[in-house]
């Protein structure tokens, strides 16, 4: 079986490289969603020169479709190895075309594909988040109300304000589990921010 464990920073050393050389699209390939995320997408794991995260839900097993480069098949292969041990039924996310002709091909009527437009990714153009064209009324009626808006890069120095920002936000709206997983994600963002390199922007008035 695949030695799946729960991911820590430690891990960015070698997941990194794999999910940079297999320069997949998606948010779920990177590693500080597979971080952030652990709680909603499972451990984490290394087949070969690949990665991919497990999770166990509702009677299912479900994979991150793997991300490296090599011998594809046998990533696959031992991913639904894994699973056939674990025993359940098998899901793949992270499909994308190339991925899903690739399964088609090298395991014909084996997979249905299914959209999840919940998971789908925001994609714009440059020039849409240039001129933001839908939002121009929105951003008029900010810099209306609080005309002495500015900007501060995020520091180890002032990124308590956002984790105040984000508190009272959480004050105003129902708790479900996505959120709970979305609070979870945010809390490790806000940790790990220096240790794993991020930087970022808050807007204030």
């Amino acid at each position: 079986m695949i030695d799946f464990h729960d991911i820590t920073v430690r891990d960015q050393h070698w997941i990194e490289p794999i999910l940079h050389a297999a320069n997949k699209p998606g948010a779920d390939y990177t590693f500080t969603s597979m971080l952030f995320w652990t709680n909603y997408y499972g451990q984490v794991g290394r087949v070969g020169d690949f990665v991919t995260q497990y999770l166990h839900w509702e009677g299912r097993n479900i994979y991150l479709f793997p991300a490296g480069q090599g011998d594809l098949r046998a990533a696959v292969d031992a991913v639904l190895d894994d699973s056939l041990r674990r025993g359940g039924l098998t899901r793949f996310r992270g499909v994308t075309a190339d991925a899903q002709a690739f399964l088609e091909e090298q395991y014909p009527g084996r997979f249905r594909f299914t959209p999840y437009r919940d998971s789908f990714d925001y994609i714009y153009t440059v020039e849409e988040l240039t001129e933001l064209k839908s939002k121009r009324n929105h951003c008029h009626r900010f810099e209306s109300e609080h005309p002495d808006w500015h900007t501060e890069v995020i520091t180890a120095e002032n990124i308590e304000k956002c984790r105040e920002m984000v508190a009272l936000w959480y004050q105003n709206h129902p708790e479900n589990y996505e959120i709970q997983s979305e609070k979870k994600a945010i809390a490790k963002a806000f940790d790990h921010f220096a240790a794993i390199g991020m930087d970022g922007w808050m807007l204030l008035d």
